[in-house]
């Protein structure tokens, strides 16, 4: 039942129909508080940069008054790799833009980051083709740490207080576990909670 449930997930991720579903469903939901964020440039270094596009999301049912969620998503402006290529590869990505993702809520007026991924390393890997993407950007948690490192920086020069959740609720959030193979089940979501934890010990939040 696993393998039917994965393979058509998979179907349903690499053809681009999760991200139109998501682009479309994301207008009837309240926006955030972050939508000035959206379509703004974000420079990760003298070399790169990228664009900030923000997308709303479903309230999480397991957190109580909240009262947006959504996620922001990064992508590259030279991504490393060719523009055809990388505009196809992002079409994987929960809204069909986003190269880093980052999933938050808001609550008491803070921004609370929970989930952060690089969605365009992660689909390249599971389909064993990260030497056809050799050159491709961001592709290491130490990249994930400096895009999040700036969002952060970005919420706060925006006057936005921010915070992360806590580890275990954050791969609560995160994580479906229908979609994870029950054999291998715990062990992901420790890999995912230790990912998460270094991250988060690397950032400044100023807050």
């Amino acid at each position: 039942m696993f393998v039917v449930r994965i393979t058509l997930f998979l179907i349903y991720v690499y053809s681009g129909l999760r991200s139109a579903f998501n682009l479309t469903r994301s207008v009837f939901f309240r926006n955030s508080g972050l939508r000035s964020m959206d379509r703004t440039t974000i420079f990760l270094d003298s070399d790169d940069s990228g664009t900030i596009r923000v997308h709303s999301r479903p309230l999480p049912k397991s957190v109580d008054k909240v009262s947006s969620a959504g996620m922001i998503s990064v992508f590259l402006h030279s991504p490393g790799i060719s523009q055809f290529s990388y505009a196809a590869l992002r079409l994987t990505s929960h809204f069909g833009i986003g190269h880093i993702e980052i999933a938050f809520y808001e609550k008491d007026g803070t921004i609370v980051l929970f989930a952060v991924r690089n969605m365009l390393q992660a689909n390249v890997d599971r389909l064993g083709l990260r030497h056809f993407f050799g050159g491709l950007k961001l592709s290491s948690r130490e990249d994930e740490a400096l895009v999040l490192q700036r969002i952060v920086d970005r919420l706060n020069c925006c006057g936005r207080a921010c915070s992360f959740a806590l580890p275990d609720h954050s791969v609560k959030l995160a994580v479906i576990p229908y979609l994870l193979d029950p054999k291998k089940r715990d062990r992901i979501k420790r890999s995912i909670r230790s990912n998460y934890k270094w991250l988060v010990k690397r950032i400044d939040c100023n807050v």
